[in-house]
């Protein structure tokens, strides 16, 4: 069937009203390769599959694509602990999870303020950080320890996205084999450890909720939702995937159980029809944004300071129009306190550091700057936009979680046009100021 009308403006409602909750699969997204899409736990399975042959381990030639069961298969690789295959996963991930695909970015325009993630990867919540949702939060569930985790006030502000089996920055929360999707179910069911009650507690029979990328032949998500308490008086929309039809008996049981709704429509084509839809039923909010101010953090080489001039420059228009207030610290003037730099950061709503090699050297802004704004970043929901301006080691630093401006992710340095970068970033930061 397709959506009504009125049906989609009932979606519309709910998501403006923080009454949908986004729940993505692990078949959402497909990487492109050898000319057709591949669902990444697949892709993983392959990759595992290899190992059983040059090994000598025997497994069925037919459930190549089944990642729990080649994951069992492959701790029966002699000498294989639990932790290589940890390994293995998390490594691959990393590989082919590097770019944010487009879909992900689609999704995080709209404003959900909960998203359920069943992937292990962390693409969704980058997509919201790069889409200008800095303060989006991420936590994760470890089937396996109860760390409690003090998840805050989920809101459009401050959107949340959890990882339900598990994240790849914590290797042994991830459900991985037949065992792992035996012991999940099971503590999930008897709560133990429990599923954070913030995020319990958003479930209930008012809700609507959006699955997309769901293969719903697979025997656990059944009883996965009941214990998430999905019942048969609310809205459930499932765009259908050519590459996993379901059986009529399945769409019997989900329909009468859970109230699904399926949609005839490819799952690519629903979210461009989804993002569309929304922009257009619910207007951006009118002018009137509160000043905000915002923070550049650097480091004081020749080359760096120039560079934040000329930022500074590009972004006085939003100075003038009211939008912001901007300040960094070559700003100081003699007699200031020799505290004005905490202080400024202290009161920032949005703090953008030049990245650079001499940035992460700086013995100053590694004992005092960084821990300042990740104490910022935690305690007290500031914004967090890091600037790429020179190459640099980004990726083992402690900046790492944050979406890096500019989005193509090549330093500025490197542009042939660096006017036209900084107008991009000048860009971002008005559609950020906007929201």
């Amino acid at each position: 069937m397709h959506l009504s009308d009125r049906q989609w403006k009932s979606l519309f409602r709910d998501i403006e009203n923080n009454r949908c909750i986004l729940l993505l699969g692990p078949r959402f997204w497909a990487k492109q390769e050898l000319g057709h899409g591949r669902p990444l736990l697949e892709m993983l399975a392959e990759h595992l599959s290899t190992e059983l042959e040059a090994e000598g381990v025997g497994f069925e030639k037919r459930a190549v694509h089944n990642l729990p069961y080649i994951a069992q298969r492959f701790l029966s690789i002699p000498k294989i602990r639990r932790i290589d295959l940890e390994d293995e996963a998390t490594s691959f991930f990393f590989r082919h999870s590097k770019d944010v695909p487009e879909a992900y970015r689609a999704l995080a325009r709209i404003p959900f303020h909960l998203i359920v993630n069943t992937a292990p990867d962390d693409l969704i919540f980058r997509a919201l950080q790069a889409e200008g949702r800095p303060a989006a939060n991420f936590f994760y569930y470890n089937f396996k320890i109860d760390k409690g985790v003090n998840v805050p006030p989920i809101s459009v502000q401050n959107p949340l996205v959890f990882n339900l089996f598990g994240s790849i920055s914590d290797p042994e929360s991830l459900v991985l084999t037949e065992e792992n999707q035996v012991e999940f179910i099971k503590n999930v069911v008897r709560g133990n450890p429990p599923i954070p009650y913030q995020i319990m507690s958003q479930f209930d029979n008012r809700k609507t909720y959006l699955f997309l990328g769901f293969d719903l032949e697979n025997w656990h998500y059944r009883l996965l939702l009941d214990s998430l308490k999905l019942e048969n008086e609310n809205t459930t929309i499932f765009p259908q995937m050519e590459d996993c039809p379901l059986t009529e008996i399945t769409k019997s049981f989900y329909e009468d159980r859970y109230h699904f709704i399926f949609v005839d429509k490819k799952t690519t084509d629903f979210v461009l029809d989804l993002h569309e839809g929304f922009a257009a039923a619910v207007p951006e909010t009118p002018a009137g944004t509160p000043l905000r101010n915002i923070v550049l953090l650097f480091d004081e080489n020749e080359t760096d300071t120039d560079f934040v001039q000329r930022l500074s420059a590009q972004l006085a228009n939003l100075q003038h129009s009211g939008l912001a207030n901007i300040w960094h610290k070559g700003m100081l003037q003699p007699g200031d306190p020799i505290d004005m730099v905490a202080a400024k950061m202290e009161s920032a709503d949005l703090i953008l550091p030049v990245l650079s090699a001499d940035f992460f050297a700086s013995e100053a802004i590694n004992r005092t700057d960084l821990p300042a704004l990740m104490s910022s970043h935690f305690e007290k929901n500031t914004r967090i936009l890091p600037v790429l301006f020179r190459d640099c080691d980004v990726d083992n630093s402690a900046l790492r979680r944050f979406a890096l401006l500019p989005r193509n992710g090549m330093p500025i340095r490197r542009w042939e046009d660096q006017d036209e970068a900084l107008q991009h970033i000048v860009g971002q930061l008005q559609l950020l100021l906007h929201e």
